[in-house]
């Protein structure tokens, strides 16, 4: 009698030694339920022959039991083609002794909902080449509970693409040992919506390594708060052209801690629409040297307030040709002692009195 006229209850009482000649063409026609009819008992029998062949419907027929009989030479197996049958809940029961036998190949064949399935366990034994088999389109499937489970070796294997994958949620749900687990190239490949997705305790942990490493794009979505957890340190290390794409909107995040730190490099490449950004506070502590590398085209973006915070030795730090484009509103809210302490070599010949008010001698 052919395998596929066995009745459920002959297909039921195969032992592990039956199904052992059940060969590709055999089991190829057999249908879904007739594979079901199988116990778990006889699933170890099956050969590596057969499971290569399954179909993915054969194979998302299989019950839980079956599948958590599977022997590592089964499991390995799978193709790239009937590996896309499992369901999470059947990935979730592989057992812990065979999963490492899982191939990458196959691993990078799973969908974000099938990797969703893996219990902690199973990917705390994943190797590092499984790990790197993961996919971007695979990685948005990882749960908070399996974030929060991962090791930072597990991190670091994740390949460029797999991080790029994860979404702003999971972002979130990384511990600040994972955050700072992420290769430098894998940080610099994060999409700006990702780099904003990190809290101020996760910015806080990046190493002077990952900050360095965020390119000109990425550094563009750090949220106020998050430029404000960069430590100070490391603020002044971050490439002059990169500090120069922070909107006034993130400036505004910098923490007087900090101003001190900001290189004049840094300083020079400010612009007018990002200068705004900066409070009163942060400009009355910025140093002489600071505030001589402020740009021509940068000072007109001062506020009447931030001018004033500048104080008479603010005001003398600037260069003779900055303090020519301060225009009339901005001189105009200088008050007497200012006015009175200005360093006349630096600025008499910038200022032209009009109606008891100093303006800018170009206006």
């Amino acid at each position: 009698m052919a395998w596929n006229e066995l009745t459920t209850a002959q297909m039921a009482a195969q032992t592990s030694s039956d199904v052992e000649g059940l060969g590709s063409v055999g089991i190829t026609a057999l249908a879904s339920a007739a594979l079901r009819g199988l116990s778990a008992a006889a699933i170890p029998g099956l050969s590596s022959v057969a499971i290569q062949v399954l179909s993915s419907a054969q194979v998302r027929g299989f019950t839980t039991a079956q599948v958590a009989a599977m022997r590592a030479e089964q499991v390995s197996a799978f193709t790239t083609v009937n590996i896309k049958g499992f369901s999470a809940e059947q990935l979730g029961v592989i057992t812990t002794d065979v999963i490492t036998s899982l191939e990458s190949v196959d691993i990078a064949a799973l969908s974000s909902v099938q990797m969703a399935g893996f219990t902690t366990r199973q990917l705390e034994l994943f190797g590092a080449t499984q790990v790197r088999a993961i996919t971007q389109a695979a990685a948005p499937g990882l749960s908070a509970t399996q974030l929060s489970s991962i090791t930072t070796g597990f991190m670091e294997a994740l390949s460029s693409a797999a991080v790029r994958g994860l979404t702003t949620a999971q972002i979130r749900q990384l511990s600040t040992a994972l955050v700072r687990a992420i290769a430098t190239e894998d940080l610099a490949g994060l999409a700006p919506t990702q780099v904003g997705a990190f809290s101020t305790a996760q910015v806080a942990a990046l190493s002077t390594q990952q900050l360095i490493a965020l390119s000109t794009a990425n550094i563009k979505g750090l949220t106020a708060a998050g430029v404000g957890a960069i430590r100070s340190a490391d603020l002044a290390l971050i490439q002059a052209e990169d500090f120069a794409a922070l909107s006034s909107g993130q400036l505004a995040g910098i923490t007087t801690g900090q101003v001190g730190a900001i290189s004049t490099e840094q300083i020079a490449r400010l612009v007018r629409a990002s200068i705004a950004g900066l409070g009163t506070s942060q400009v009355s502590l910025l140093s002489s040297d600071q505030l001589a590398a402020l740009t021509t085209e940068a000072v007109p973006g001062l506020s009447s307030s931030q001018v004033q915070a500048l104080g008479t030795a603010g005001l003398n730090a600037l260069e003779t040709a900055d303090f020519t484009r301060l225009t009339a509103t901005q001189i105009g809210v200088l008050t007497t002692t200012q006015v009175a302490n200005l360093d006349t070599i630096d600025c008499s010949d910038a200022l032209v009195p009009v109606g008891g008010i100093f303006y800018g001698a170009d206006r």
